[in-house]
C-alpha cells in the first residue's frame, strides 16, 4: 500500500514538472512571435503601416514647403524693393528743375494714352504740361506750341528740366521729353508704350532733335 501511495505522488509530480516545462515553452514561443513586432519602435522608427497615420505637425515625406506654398510668403523686409515715390510726395523745398525731373520719373511705366493729361495716363506734351504746372509754370497744351516758350538753348549746354524736341515723321516738332541730366531724358514714346527715360545719345533720337528750351529760371 505505502508503495502504490509513492507511485501516485512520484506520477503527479511529474505531470506538474511536464505541465510547467510546456507553459514556459509556450511563453518563450510567443516571446519570439512578439518582439520583433516591436523593435522597429524602440528604434524610434515608424512601421509602414503607420506612415499614413502619422500626425499632419511631424511629416514622414520631405517638410520642404511646395512652391505654391512658399508663394505667398511674402519675402524679407529687405528684399522688398522700396516704394516708387509719388508725384505729391515730391520735395517742394528743392529747385524747380528737380521737383519736375523727379515727379516726371515718379510716373515711369504709367501708359501712354493719346490725349492723356492725367496721371492715369499720358502722351508726351501731357506729361510735360502736368509737371511743370506742378511747379508753378503754364505752358501750352501741344508740343508745338510748347516749343515756343522759354529760351534757345543748345545740346551741350542743356540742364536738368529743360525741354527737348523732337521731328518724328516730318521737318515739323511732334513730339517732346524733359532733360533729366547724364545725357537721358523722359518721355512718353507713344501707343502701346510707357513713359521711360532714354538716351538723347542714342542715333535714333539724336539725329532727330529740333530744338532745345529752358523754360525754368536759372
Amino acid at each position: 500500500m505505502r508503495r502504490s501511495l509513492s507511485t501516485l505522488i512520484g506520477m503527479e509530480a511529474g505531470t506538474r514538472t511536464r505541465t510547467s516545462l510546456a507553459a514556459a515553452a509556450l511563453l518563450v514561443l510567443l516571446a519570439g512571435l512578439l518582439l520583433p513586432g516591436c523593435a522597429p519602435h524602440r528604434r524610434g522608427q515608424l512601421p509602414v503601416s503607420d506612415v499614413a497615420s502619422a500626425s499632419p505637425s511631424e511629416p514622414a515625406s520631405d517638410p520642404t514647403p511646395s512652391p505654391a506654398r512658399e508663394s505667398i510668403i511674402p519675402p524679407p523686409a529687405r528684399d522688398r524693393p522700396a516704394p516708387p515715390i509719388k508725384w505729391q510726395d515730391i520735395d517742394r523745398t528743392q529747385p524747380q528743375s528737380d521737383q519736375v525731373c523727379d515727379m516726371a520719373q515718379s510716373f515711369r511705366g504709367v501708359p501712354y494714352v493719346y490725349g492723356g493729361t492725367t496721371p492715369k495716363g499720358f502722351d508726351c506734351s501731357g506729361l510735360v504740361q502736368f509737371v511743370f504746372r506742378e511747379v508753378g509754370v503754364t505752358l501750352p497744351r501741344t508740343a508745338r506750341h510748347q516749343s515756343r516758350s522759354g529760351r534757345a538753348v543748345t545740346l551741350r549746354t542743356m540742364l536738368r528740366g529743360d525741354l527737348i524736341f523732337f521731328r518724328i515723321d516730318r521737318d515739323i516738332i511732334s513730339h517732346v521729353g524733359i532733360y533729366t541730366g547724364r545725357g537721358e531724358f523722359i518721355h512718353a514714346p507713344g501707343t502701346g508704350k510707357h513713359i521711360r527715360t532714354d538716351s538723347i545719345d542714342n542715333p535714333w533720337w539724336r539725329q532727330r532733335v529740333k530744338s532745345v528750351r529752358r523754360v525754368l529760371a536759372g
